[in-house]
């Protein structure tokens, strides 16, 4: 970020954000025996890098499906 730019208003919220999902990462990579980048490869024969991206990809898609069912149980709930 250059000098001249002001900070913007959620940046301090977006930092302290990162900060977590970096502890929390590291804390899961160190309790799975540093499985991140030395994935066992019982079946996958993928790189390190792309079993990340599809991990990610499959959080994203759990994530969503999370918020779909929320929105349905509060429509349900508040009966609208």
């Amino acid at each position: 970020m250059e000098d001249t730019m002001q900070k913007a208003p959620a940046e301090d919220e977006i930092r302290a954000t990162c900060k977590e999902i970096e502890e929390m990462l590291v804390e899961k990579n160190r309790a799975y025996g540093n499985s991140a980048l030395e994935p066992v490869r019982l079946f996958s024969k993928a790189d390190a890098v792309e079993q990340i991206l599809v991990r990610i990809d499959a959080s994203s898609r759990d994530f969503r499906a999370g918020k779909r069912r929320e929105r349905t149980l509060r429509k349900t709930c508040s009966g609208t």
